[in-house]
Parts: structure tokens; C-alpha cells; sequence
């Protein structure tokens, strides 16, 4: 087998990726957009040293029912997107399966992993959007890269992204090419305009515009345009000169308008900036801050603790004049954020600390030696590494309640934890990313005490 050859492949099975696995001639053939059932002829595109290849649908013969059309005109050039080719009820599937194998594969866990939550919305959901900016030689404009390249697919009109940052977008645009405003170039490091970034919520705007350089042109003309659609709006900019694929420079000035967005979630005041971390399907992000929430508080403890906890619009939520609260994070921006939210909030009782988990924890578990804690992890995408796991099973919570945005290393960090003495009491999926690969899970662990667990969970 070999480029370029035609070959007849029955879909087996999807991949972690959404790929459609098949085998021919005693290969792994790895075909993007397939669905499981599907009959079809696929062009190799390569093959690797390992025999695996990779194939290019050419024709379907025989689909499967949960194919749909994808309303995306982009879909397969643009690399924003894996699963818009397959039904909502199947991507649902799809991920509660990822889940689960991923639990049993890695970590050896066989446990029963509950629905997956559906989100609210499907396509205009995310509250932020990111997109570099391109020039065809006559003019600017923003999209996003192709899938495994550097090329950037023209793309006005992003599905997933919220109306108002799309129309923040093409104002933009239309502001850079009237000014004709010279748009960076990766290869020869020259030209302005890198980024536009926007964020919205609840009728306020946050627009960025990432630079080469330390000024923008006419920027009070942008600020103008972008002010008569959406009043209350803030305009900054994102100075980046070096040569790399970071969308960020580690300077940011404010320009005018409003500084931050100001919202409520679950009773809960917070702020944000335009580099904020926050999750970008609200929606979602609410349900499982409900959730943790309900499982947090139904237990008896003496201390709560938020590991890795961002802005601390979830340690917010979940303080107590009844005990203890504690968020701890590393970044400063992230910790002054969850600060404002603390005092604006009048939670007395909520610490939070700019630090590494790892040297933080250690002290917190000789402060509350001997009694009930509750710990709640969100860590980034490559999960709790060593030292931190362990700095957790020495911390010995009553509760372990672990929120995950990769399944992966959620399997390796739960069988760790398991192996220490905890059991896996509840799994739940969320669907934050709607027509993309991406799952958020839900874990609780807890320790195996007699009646060490109050309720049960559902």
C-alpha cells in the first residue's frame, strides 16, 4: 500500500480524534470525517514507518445514519471543527464512549460513566473568539488555521462563535482595510496586524488587537465603529514582536471604553478581562458549577479547597460562612481577578493564594490535620503531574471532586488515586465543545471510610 492509491475500507470504530479507524491488508488506515458502519474508497495520503495510514475520503457507498450534512461551508479545510459531520446525539455518544475507554485503557478503570450533558447550544456558543489575520493580496482579512499547517482558511462567518464576535470581526476588518493597515507575515516577520480577539457577554465587549509593533493606527476610528453596535465596549492592544505561533505578548495596554465585563453567575459577581481564563460555553460552565456545587456542599467539612482556580468565579460559588474556603492559583492576573470577585462578593471566609498547589497544599493540610476536606481540582489540559497527586493523597480529602478538559489524563491521574485508597463514585461528561473533539468530565473520588459519604450521588 502505498500514496496515492484508491482502497475499499469498512469503518470500524472512532478514534480519540474523531477519525474514522478501518483496516485493510493488515493496516490501520486513519480516515478523517468517516463515520463507524461506512462503506467507502479512500485515497492514501501516507503511510507511515509503523504501517499505519492515513486516507482521504474519496466517495461514501454506504453512510451511516448518524451522518448529517455540515451546515459550515468550511468544514474540513478550516481545522476548528471534527465532529459537524455527525449527529448531536451521536457526538454525545461518541464522547460518553471516549470517556469510558479512555478510563479503562489508560487508567484500567471499568466504571459506569453517566450520560454525557448535552449543552444548550450547538453552534453560537462561545463566548470568545480568537483569529489571525491573513492578506490575499488585496486585503485583510481573519480566519483560522488549517488543520496541521500554518495556512489560515478564510473564514467570516465561524459557527461556533457568538453573532457579536463575529460582527466585532468583520468591523475590524473593515477598519484595517479601509486604513490599509499592513497584516504580519509569519515567514518574514514583518507587517502589523497578528490577532483579533473579542470576548462578550451580557452586552459588554472586550476587543483586542494583537501588533507587531507598539501603536495602532487610527485606533479611536475602530473604537468609533465598534462603540455604534455594541455602547458598551473596551478596546485594547497586544503588543508581540516575536517570530512564534503565541497568540500573546506579555504586554497589554487598555485604550478606551469599558476595562473589564461585569456578570453574574448563580448569584455569584464576577469580572473579567480580555485575557481572562474563563470557559467559553457559559452555559455549560454553569451546569457544572451547579453540580460541583450540590457535591461539594452535601458533605460535612471543615475546609474547602479550589486547586488551579483562575479567575475564582467557581471558589466564589462555593464559599460558606459554615467553613473554610481556599482557591489557589499561580497566575497573578488570575488571582487579582479572583480577589475583586471576593471583595465584591463580601466572602469573608474565602482566602485566596497566588501560588504553586504544590508548595500551598502541603501547609493547608497541616492546618486542617485530622479534619474534613473537601478539594476541588481544575487543572489545565495535561492534568496533575506527580508531585501534585501526591501532594493530594498526602493531603488524604474526604472529597476529591477533579473537573477535566482531557479525558487522557484524567484516566491516568483518577487510577492514581484509586491505587491510593479512593473510590470513583461518580462520572459525568459535559458537552462544552459542541461539534468538536473535546469533552469536559466531571469526577468525584472519595476516600474508603466507613460512612465517610453522605447522600448519594446521581
Amino acid at each position: 500500500m502505498k500514496q496515492g492509491d484508491t482502497i475499499e475500507i469498512v469503518i470500524e470504530s472512532i478514534g480519540g480524534g474523531g477519525e474514522g479507524l478501518a483496516r485493510c491488508g493488515g493496516h490501520t488506515v486513519v480516515v478523517p470525517f468517516a463515520l463507524t458502519g461506512e462503506k467507502a474508497a479512500a485515497k492514501v495520503v501516507h503511510v507511515k514507518r509503523d504501517g499505519t495510514v492515513f486516507a482521504r475520503l474519496k466517495n461514501i457507498e454506504k453512510p451511516s445514519a448518524d451522518r448529517v450534512n455540515p451546515p459550515c461551508p468550511f468544514f474540513g479545510e478550516c481545522g476548528g471543527c471534527h465532529l459537524m459531520h455527525m449527529s448531536y446525539p451521536a457526538q454525545l455518544n461518541f464522547k460518553r464512549r471516549l470517556v469510558a475507554e479512555n478510563l479503562k485503557k489508560i487508567g484500567g478503570l471499568d466504571v459506569e460513566v453517566g450520560e454525557t450533558e448535552p449543552s444548550e447550544n450547538v453552534t453560537g456558543y462561545r463566548n470568545k473568539v480568537q483569529q489571525p489575520l491573513g492578506f490575499d493580496g488585496k486585503e485583510a482579512f481573519t480566519g483560522f488555521f488549517r488543520t496541521g499547517t500554518h495556512d489560515i482558511v478564510r473564514v467570516k462567518r465561524c459557527l461556533l462563535q457568538r453573532r457579536e464576535a463575529r460582527q466585532a470581526a468583520e468591523i475590524f476588518c473593515d477598519f484595517a482595510n479601509r486604513r490599509k493597515i499592513s497584516v504580519y507575515d509569519e515567514k518574514t516577520g514583518k507587517g502589523l496586524l497578528r490577532h483579533f480577539l473579542a470576548r462578550y457577554e451580557d452586552g459588554q465587549l472586550l476587543a483586542t488587537v494583537v501588533v507587531n509593533g507598539s501603536s495602532l493606527p487610527r485606533w479611536e476610528e475602530l473604537y468609533s465603529a465598534l462603540t455604534e453596535v455594541y455602547p458598551k465596549t473596551g478596546l485594547f492592544l497586544n503588543e508581540n514582536r516575536k517570530k512564534s505561533n503565541v497568540i500573546l505578548g506579555e504586554k497589554t495596554v487598555f485604550l478606551k471604553g469599558i476595562s473589564q465585563i461585569d456578570s453574574v453567575m448563580c448569584g455569584v459577581k464576577f469580572c473579567l478581562q480580555p485575557d481572562s481564563f474563563f470557559q467559553v460555553n457559559t452555559s455549560v460552565a454553569e451546569k457544572i458549577y451547579r453540580k460541583v456545587k450540590e457535591l461539594a456542599v452535601c458533605r460535612e467539612t471543615d475546609a474547602l479547597i479550589e486547586c488551579f482556580s483562575g479567575v475564582g468565579v467557581l471558589s466564589a460559588m462555593l464559599a460558606d460562612d459554615s467553613y473554610d474556603s481556599y482557591g489557589i492559583e499561580i497566575v497573578r492576573s488570575a488571582w487579582q481577578d479572583a480577589e475583586k470577585i471576593r471583595r465584591i462578593n463580601n466572602l469573608e471566609r474565602l482566602t485566596n493564594i497566588c501560588g504553586d498547589v504544590n508548595r500551598e497544599l502541603p501547609l493547608l493540610a497541616e492546618r486542617y490535620a485530622g479534619k474534613n476536606v473537601t478539594v476541588v481540582a481544575d487543572p489545565p489540559r495535561k492534568g496533575l503531574d506527580e508531585k501534585t497527586r501526591r501532594t493530594l493523597i498526602e493531603l488524604n480529602p474526604r472529597t476529591l471532586i477533579y473537573v477535566s478538559c482531557d479525558s487522557a489524563t484524567l484516566a491516568r491521574d483518577a487510577a492514581h488515586f484509586v491505587s491510593a485508597g479512593f473510590s470513583l463514585d461518580l462520572v459525568r461528561p459535559y458537552d462544552m465543545f459542541p461539534n468538536t473533539k473535546h469533552v469536559e468530565t466531571l469526577v468525584v473520588l472519595s476516600k474508603k471510610i466507613p460512612d465517610s459519604k453522605v447522600g448519594i450521588l446521581k
